[in-house]
């Protein structure tokens, strides 16, 4: 299985190298390598911030804007046990504040694991998207354990947004994102697998608090 650890906090697509030597692996190259392998991990590291700043344009890809996944991938955000166990640690951030677009899109049928991940910030400059921090489509599958969306805005999924695919969040929290339209937190277009434990703290678009908060209360059988 294909290993790439993440050993710089810029955002350069021509750095996909991901050897021992230092330097020579952003988030971005590590995202563009793990697309052309078969279930890789790319590692982050504990108390780092991964700050996406190459706007999108016509190319869409992973090599501008949001990071495109189309393979089987984890990506892992608390990766230093050992200096952990000395001191406090804050899990991995990828911020995307600026860039005028969302962290994630997971198409293409793949599946993607994301532990332990702080995502901020995320916004996508066309009004009418869906998935201010990360979208769900192409029949993908999504699975979040003890991560965090938060800050970010869509017309429709501030934070998430299902369109086609599923999505299981574990322990992990959606919160204060916003919406335009509908599902400040959460937007699905089909009802996806959700468990009992997770937590959706997401706020509701401030136009449809209500119907969203009981569309998600109906697809979490509460």
């Amino acid at each position: 299985m294909p290993l790439f650890d993440v050993d710089r906090t810029d955002d350069d697509a021509t750095t996909q190298a991901c050897t021992d030597a230092p330097n020579d692996c952003s988030l971005r190259g590590a995202i563009i390598r793990a697309n052309q392998t078969v279930s890789a991990t790319v590692y982050l590291s504990v108390d780092h911030s991964y700050h996406l700043t190459i706007p999108p344009d016509a190319v869409n890809d992973a090599t501008t804007g949001d990071l495109n996944i189309t393979a089987n991938m984890t990506i892992e955000g608390f990766d230093d046990w050992e200096i952990c166990m000395v001191s406090d640690c804050t899990s991995a951030i990828i911020q995307a504040e600026g860039l005028g677009d969302r962290f994630l899109i997971i198409e293409k049928g793949s599946t993607v694991m994301g532990n332990e991940l702080n995502l901020r910030n995320g916004g996508h400059a066309d009004l009418a998207a869906a998935g201010g921090g990360i979208l769900v489509t192409g029949n993908a599958h999504l699975t979040l354990k003890q991560c965090s969306i938060t800050g970010s805005h869509a017309q429709k999924g501030g934070g998430l947004a299902i369109e086609q695919g599923q999505a299981i969040l574990h322990q992990s929290d959606i919160q204060f994102n916003t919406a335009s339209q509908s599902g400040g937190g959460l937007w699905v277009n089909a009802a996806p697998s959700l468990p009992a434990q997770q937590l959706l703290a997401g706020r509701e678009s401030y136009l449809s608090r209500l119907r969203g908060l009981q569309r998600l209360f109906d697809l979490c059988g509460l």
